[in-house]
């Protein structure tokens, strides 16, 4: 089993400066835990991530469309403070948009075979 520990957030948040900027904070967390720059950015973005869709996906039973909302506005938010490439952004919001395409086929072909 694997355990995910994130108490070196918090010694990254440590060693900024009185004044800082949340764009710093990857560089922060990146020279506290000893790791690349994109793999702290990829840390931070999935803990906003999941911060922002695991009550909605735990509150909204079945339903895609809160979550899929949610998801894109938090990853706007990661993409506006720098966190997250404009690359993965689009392949995020590609593979997204190939599920639902496939969600909506799915419902479409069971609804024209019954009529």
């Amino acid at each position: 089993m694997f355990a995910i520990n994130f108490p070196f957030v918090f010694s990254a948040l440590s060693q900024l400066t009185v004044y800082f900027s949340l764009s710093e904070l990857p560089q922060a967390l990146a020279q506290s835990c000893g790791i690349s720059v994109w793999a702290a950015q990829c840390i931070l973005t999935l803990m906003v991530l999941l911060g922002a869709e695991l009550p909605i996906i735990i509150y909204a039973k079945g339903a895609p469309i809160p979550a899929l909302i949610v998801g894109v506005a938090a990853l706007c938010l990661c993409l506006a403070l720098g966190w997250l490439d404009f690359t993965i952004f689009c392949l995020m919001l590609l593979i997204t948009s190939f599920i639902f395409a496939m969600k909506f086929r799915d419902i479409f072909i069971q609804k024209g075979g019954e009529g």
